[in-house]
């Protein structure tokens, strides 16, 4: 995934979070808001149901008292009734109840619930009168007569004069003629000279709309009303029952709802919320697409970084690998020829030396661009370090194609760079490689095409060499090694050299690395890149491995204290009793295992994973130190570190070339370091020239350093000369 597309979809997820969670917010705000105004509702439902029981109540109460009052006949307590005690003034109290409590039907029963006397709105009536209203009050009668008392039915009133508490009587809510009535039964005062204990006083009060509506005014409600038809909201009304508890309607009225009233400004709220919410999300959404933005430019800046050489804008050494391992594997499986250009400036020393790194810096950049000038697009163009720098010609089957490029490219840099009023002339050597080769991967090819360079230089400079698989030169160098290399191998004749490893302070050697040297008796001393290629190919590679370890861990003996570091050679690291056979070939030394340092590089870890595991922690086991090598070159060193048990990385020297230490170059370095530590890894950084570069690394942590500021690899004599003195290096202290 690329870092573009890693940015948005962070700014993607970032607003498709914070949406949701807005949304989530709102909806519950509004389901909240809607169920407190329906709550809201019902509560003030039941207030209002509570409110219209407790007038009704009171109603009949009141209607129960009244009846009571026209019963007792005591004119002299009411003042309100004719005669006086001892008569009969009760036609006169059944008018007067007309006339002072507005009863439109009262009458006298006797013990048989006969009509005795009884007036309808003021007029005298009898048993025919009476016979409208019978069914609908005989259930109070029935109660008044068997002594129920009004306290089953609507609960114990305190609301009776103390003259009044022993009077027992019933009421309620009638259906007569169409319309709703109060109805009250009250016994007779036993006082009266005519009456006995089983008769009752019955009388009736008309309820018309005005007087229900009257009613509901009183009490807070609107429009209170008697519907004969069940009401439309149960929740609004309440019903009423007449004889033997049959309902006969509702009263209802128009409720107050304070739920529905404050929802529109409760919505209202919800609204502006949305839109103050809408504005600050967007607000936020702009700002997250320019994070995007700014995370893009600078993910796409640490690509480049990582990817790219800063001074020259070339691809880096690391980059290049991936590149070119990609061309070989390609060219292999089309069965197409490539050619690697490898190219060094011959006099960018000498520039370096008198008119300072900024010209230097120049060259490069100006040698970085004419060689992008001469190349085709498809060409991979690299600059692997300091001054040197490597071509990729892709879809090149001869060397005449090869050379045309190589002359081309001279020609170019050869031409005069400018720096301010001086002119600069360095020039390049070029070795070329014709590839693939056989099995042989991108190291190999770079050994071949060096050794081309190395012959291009050795001839005189500024011109170009090709690494011939069937020159005579090759042909004398595949001769040499097939035919003296496994003598000197067999015969000891070759030569170990051991380059410290130093603490950051330049005070003490902590280890050193044993390089493979070979002095023939006729050519002198040949470097490796001379031999190591072909003795890789020619299978030699396994036994000169092996007496390198051999003989390392024999000088080392003599070194205590300190670690002994061997190179481990693809071919070796594969077979599969490596371990076995490194265990049993440093014990048969008597060298001590936990001073053995075995340096790797991914390439050895990358072809089977699995395998390398084992074998790395097999080599933990005996106590075996074990460090990656060439530490940012490989395209995924970071998953290794985390995968396998290393003990330290080597920052490979490319990162200390054309270092500044106020550049990106040194900020990449100080996070290499950074990384190490974080990781509790020791971090060894290689190639070290010059005071500035060593200062500098100690300033940043790093534990320990190596290079030519300190020493070139040494005799083993010489690592004892040092080891005797108090400063081995005085330059570095």
């Amino acid at each position: 995934m690329s870092f573009i597309s890693r940015s948005s979809i962070f700014v993607r997820r970032a607003t498709l979070l914070i949406g949701s969670i807005i949304g989530c917010v709102m909806i519950v705000m509004t389901v909240t808001i809607i169920k407190v105004a329906d709550e809201s509702n019902k509560t003030a439902a039941r207030q209002q149901m509570h409110r219209l029981a407790v007038a009704v109540e009171s109603e009949l109460t009141k209607a129960q008292i009244e009846l009571a009052m026209v019963a007792s006949g005591h004119p002299a307590k009411f003042g309100i009734f004719g005669g006086n005690a001892g008569q009969e003034p009760f036609s006169e109290n059944l008018e007067a109840a007309w006339t002072y409590f507005n009863f439109d039907e009262i009458y006298a029963l006797d013990g048989r619930n006969g009509v005795v006397t009884g007036s309808s709105r003021g007029a005298p009536a009898g048993t025919l009168t009476f016979a409208s209203i019978r069914p609908h009050v005989a259930h109070l009668v029935a109660r008044v007569a068997h002594n129920r008392v009004s306290s089953e039915h609507h609960g114990q009133h305190r609301l009776l004069s103390p003259e009044f508490e022993k009077v027992h009587g019933a009421s309620g809510l009638i259906q007569v003629r169409g319309g709703l009535a109060l109805a009250a039964v009250v016994p007779f005062n036993p006082a009266q000279p005519w009456a006995d204990d089983k008769q009752v006083l019955v009388a009736a009060r008309m309820l018309d709309a005005a007087k229900i509506a009257d009613l509901g005014r009183r009490h807070g409600l609107d429009n209170v009303r008697f519907q004969h038809q069940s009401a439309g909201d149960s929740t609004f009304a309440i019903p009423v029952t007449g004889a033997g508890e049959t309902r006969i309607g509702h009263l209802a009225w128009d409720h107050f709802r304070p739920g529905s009233d404050m929802l529109p400004n409760l919505l209202l709220i919800v609204l502006t919320s949305v839109i103050t919410i809408a504005i600050a999300f967007g607000v936020l959404f702009e700002r997250l697409r320019r994070l995007g933005r700014e995370m893009t430019k600078e993910e796409e800046k640490s690509n480049l970084l990582a990817s790219h050489d800063h001074l020259s804008g070339l691809l880096n050494r690391r980059t290049f690998h991936e590149r070119f391992a990609a061309e070989l594997e390609r060219c292999r499986r089309g069965h197409a020829g490539m050619a690697l250009h490898m190219i060094d400036l011959d006099r960018f020393k000498d520039i370096n030396d008198s008119l300072g790194h900024q010209a230097g810096d120049e060259v490069i950049r100006q040698v970085a661009q004419r060689i992008s000038n001469v190349v085709r697009g498809a060409d991979i163009v690299a600059r692997l370090g300091g001054d040197e720098f490597a071509v990729v010609q892709v879809d090149t089957e001869t060397t005449l194609e090869a050379t045309a490029l190589a002359e081309r490219l001279r020609e170019a840099l050869t031409r005069p760079i400018m720096f301010g009023d001086s002119e600069m002339s360095v020039g390049a050597s070029i070795g070329i490689a014709l590839g693939p080769v056989g099995e042989l991967d991108t190291e190999g090819m770079l050994k071949l095409a060096d050794s081309a360079l190395y012959e291009a230089k050795s001839g005189g400079r500024n011109r170009h060499r090709f690494f011939e698989h069937d020159g005579s030169s090759t042909n004398r160098m595949k001769q040499l090694v097939e035919e003296e290399l496994r003598d000197a191998i067999n015969n000891d004749h070759l030569e170990l050299h051991y380059q410290p490893q130093v603490s950051a302070d330049g005070l003490r050697i902590l280890g050193v690395e044993a390089l493979v040297r070979w002095r023939h008796p006729i050519r002198g001393l040949i470097p490796p890149l001379d031999f190591i290629a072909l003795a890789e190919q020619r299978g030699l590679i396994v036994p000169l491995s092996k007496w390198v370890l051999k003989r390392a861990c024999l000088d080392g003996r003599r070194w205590s204290g300190i670690k002994v570091a061997v190179n481990v050679s693809a071919a070796q690291f594969k077979q599969s009793g490596f371990v076995r056979d490194l265990i049993e070939t440093v014990e048969a030394t008597g060298f001590d295992l936990s001073r053995l340092e075995l340096e790797l590089t991914e390439g050895m870890i990358v072809e089977d994973e699995d395998k390398a595991e084992r074998a790395i922690s097999e080599l933990r086991e005996q106590g075996v130190s074990l460090a990656l090598d060439d530490f940012g070159t490989g395209y995924s060193s970071l998953i290794y570190l985390r995968r396998f048990s290393f003990d330290k990385i080597k920052i490979d020297r490319s990162f200390l070339e054309a270092m500044e230490t106020t550049g990106e170059s040194a900020i990449l370095l100080h996070s290499v370091v950074h990384l190490g530590r974080a990781l509790g890894l020791s971090v060894c950084a290689e190639g070290i020239e010059t005071q500035e570069q060593h200062r500098f690394l100690q300033a940043v942590g790093c534990h320990e350093l190596q290079g030519y500021f300190f020493s070139r690899p040494v005799l083993a004599s010489e690592i004892d000369d040092m080891l005797a003195r108090a400063v081995p290096f005085p330059k570095a202290a």
